[in-house]
């Protein structure tokens, strides 16, 4: 199983997943903060898997002296959504995961946190992690 894990060990961001031969189709994500857990599964895009994700944490590792506004990356189907600010000499990470509704039902439902990341070597080890899960190499 290949895992990227951005955050402490109590409060994190994990992107997991069982990549077989070639680019894997689905992963799972957990978000961890304070008293809530929040976990779905997500689709890779039918034509790059997960290439526009590692492309998001590499650009972010790139930049890590710093960049104007925001930059959001959003999964397929909207159900993870992130928005990274770098605010002084600090990533603010904001995680956004929802599961949508699909069938009528009360089983809506969304979670929003806000994480303070150090740039350095974890965004440099996370974009690492990240490029060889939608790679489909084992990490």
């Amino acid at each position: 199983m290949t895992v990227a894990r951005l955050g402490t060990d109590s409060e994190y961001l994990m992107v997991s997943g069982w990549p077989e031969a070639g680019v894997p189709t689905q992963a799972e994500v957990r978000l961890s903060l304070g008293g809530l857990t929040a976990t779905t599964t997500i689709e890779a895009h039918w034509s790059g898997g997960f290439a526009d994700l590692a492309a998001y944490f590499n650009d972010l590792e790139s930049n890590w002296r710093g960049w104007k506004g925001t930059k959001t990356w959003k999964s397929i189907e909207g159900d993870l959504i992130l928005s990274a600010q770098h605010v002084s000499g600090r990533m603010q990470l904001r995680v956004t995961i929802e599961r949508p509704r699909l069938d009528p039902g009360n089983d809506v439902w969304k979670a929003v946190g806000d994480m303070t990341i150090e740039l350095g070597e974890e965004l440099s080890q996370v974009a690492r992690d990240i490029a060889a899960f939608s790679s489909g190499s084992q990490a």
